[in-house]
């Protein structure tokens, strides 16, 4: 399985806006340096992001300072990101 996830715990970078999330497909650690609006109109207040990536899918799970927990799943093969979901709080 290790050779699947790479290194999810990894340090890559900070997002600092909503449209950097867009581009952090890469297997890892983000720290979150901004407010995230969610789909639902809830929002990720600072905090962590995990980035798991396989050929076909690219799944971020966000956590904020305040509890809240969302993830989104982006299809490599359209090319288009799902809407986000809470799983948390």
């Amino acid at each position: 399985m290790a050779g699947l996830l790479g290194n999810p715990l990894g340090y890559i970078s900070e997002i600092t806006n909503e449209s950097a999330l867009d581009n952090a497909i890469q297997r890892g650690y983000y720290s979150v340096k901004t407010s995230i609006a969610t789909t639902d109109g809830n929002k990720i207040v600072y905090g962590t992001m995990l980035v798991l990536a396989s050929n076909s899918y690219v799944s971020q799970i966000a956590f904020g300072s305040e509890g809240l927990a969302v993830l989104r799943r982006y299809d490599v093969s359209t090319k288009t990101w799902d809407s986000w979901r809470n799983i948390g709080k």
